[in-house]
């Protein structure tokens, strides 16, 4: 990988999930920022698995959860807050 310079589409593709989650480097996340600008094959995908990310996020938000979960999450995670 070049520094700073836009992926390929395969790479883009590859790295979309990591992308929408923000967990690539601060390189990576430039060079796919890059390769959505000029390229609209790619930028549809990445706009389509967006939509489809933010559908769940808003369906699970809509759940109730059991009474006691969000404890027993925390104490799995060592007490510390899993929004922090």
């Amino acid at each position: 990988m070049n520094p700073g310079k836009p992926f390929t589409c395969d790479e883009a593709v590859a790295r979309i999930d990591d992308f929408l989650d923000r967990e690539l480097s601060a390189e990576e996340m430039a060079s796919v920022a890059a390769h959505l600008e000029t390229c609209a094959h790619c930028a549809q995908a990445f706009a389509f698995e967006g939509h489809v990310l933010d559908d769940l996020r808003g369906k699970l938000r809509r759940i109730d959860l059991p009474p006691g979960l969000v404890d027993k999450v925390r104490g799995a995670l060592g007490g510390r807050d899993p929004e922090a």
